[in-house]
């Protein structure tokens, strides 16, 4: 996608995913510790990550300062925690 036609105003009824497991890399080998990693109960963002955060001890402070919980010892499980954070706080200022 060409930035210049990226909308980010328009709505989308339509889900997407990707079927895939992983177990975790980071944090002893126990279920909360695989992949996917959820933004929360409610699983608004789920993410299967082959890499690694290398800051996401920061983001993981930032967003328990912003109300979230984590369950895992992942550095993954931050990504869909801050992806559900900016996407609120997008429609929250919109």
């Amino acid at each position: 996608v060409d930035a210049t036609d990226l909308n980010l105003e328009e709505s989308f009824l339509t889900h997407a995913g990707i079927a895939h497991t992983r177990w975790a890399t980071h944090g002893e080998p126990a279920t909360r510790n695989s992949h996917p990693q959820t933004s929360g109960a409610e699983n608004e963002f789920l993410v299967v990550h082959n890499g690694v955060v290398t800051n996401h001890e920061v983001l993981k402070q930032t967003l328990i300062r912003h109300g979230f919980t984590f369950e895992s010892d992942t550095d993954t499980e931050v990504i869909p925690k801050l992806a559900k954070y900016v996407f609120d706080k997008f429609n929250e200022d919109s």
